[in-house]
């Protein structure tokens, strides 16, 4: 009996501790955004993380550039019209999505500029695309918060190739 008193408390010490621990790897893999072609939503793009930093613990990570990336890549192919949907979780373990930054570099590398993207009523972030056929590379940064004082962040990179019909 006084073991399942304390299997029972200790359940109720987890509980109100946010749940059992998770290791940090397992909570920046939640960060993970899915992305999908408004209309084509069979068609995923897949991206690799970048940098991060989350719960003390940090890591840069330094692409060769948008060509060394887009070269190492199975690019999907999109029209100028299309656009991204982004569904980035809003929410891991007690961290909170705070913003998103971005970022769109053709594969020369030669600018890098913000992307154009605006928040959904779903809470999804849709995407316009470069107006010019090529390939470019586009970084994610998500930045989540724990508190006023504690601001974590991940970075996600991905690229694809626009093409006119």
């Amino acid at each position: 009996m006084r073991k399942i008193m304390i299997m029972v408390l200790s359940l109720l010490v987890l509980v109100a501790c946010d749940g059992p621990p998770m290791s940090i790897e397992a909570q920046i893999k939640k960060t993970t955004p899915e992305i999908s072609i408004i209309g084509a939503p069979d068609k995923k793009i897949k991206s690799e993380r970048g940098s991060y930093e989350w719960a003390g613990s940090a890591a840069m990570v330094d692409f060769a550039g948008p060509e060394g990336f887009l070269n190492s890549q199975t690019l999907v192919q999109v029209k100028p019209t299309d656009k991204l949907l982004l569904n980035i979780p809003t929410e891991v373990k007690s961290v909170s999505l705070d913003d998103i930054t971005l970022e769109v570099s053709p594969k020369s590398g030669k600018t890098l500029e913000k992307a154009v993207y605006k928040k959904l009523e779903s809470g999804k972030w849709e995407v316009g695309l470069a107006l010019e056929p090529g390939q470019y590379m586009y970084t994610l940064k998500t930045k989540y918060r724990k508190n006023m004082d504690e601001l974590y962040f991940v970075e996600y990179i991905f690229g694809m190739e626009i093409k006119n019909d």
